[in-house]
């Protein structure tokens, strides 16, 4: 089970832009990921749902949908501790931007 995904906008102004809410060192690492999850999902166009697997007295292990049952499928990605899932959806917000500029260019994927 997940909480309700954290929601972020970017706010454009006359340097560039900035994510609302800011980032908040002090939140939990849980809260820190739903925010990198809405962020990545935000950039993306993703429907990107964060899955926490806590077992007691280790590291609680992170997990991600990608996707929609109901829209094509859904993949489900199993990322690690903190800062592996952290990591990982860096990479798939990467992943999304390389496939975006590729289609723009004519390319496949």
């Amino acid at each position: 089970m997940t909480e309700q995904p954290m929601t972020v906008r970017r706010v454009e102004d006359a340097t560039g832009s900035r994510i609302e809410p800011d980032f908040d060192q002090t939140w939990d690492e849980e809260t820190k990921l739903r925010w990198k999850t809405a962020l990545t999902a935000h950039d993306t166009g993703l429907v990107i749902a964060l899955y926490p697997h806590p077992t007691p007295g280790r590291p609680t292990q992170y997990g991600v949908t990608i996707g929609e049952v109901n829209k094509g499928g859904q993949q489900s990605l199993s990322l690690g501790r903190y800062f592996d899932a952290w990591d990982a959806l860096t990479l798939i917000g990467i992943g999304a931007e390389a496939v975006r500029n590729a289609i723009a260019h004519g390319e496949a994927p």
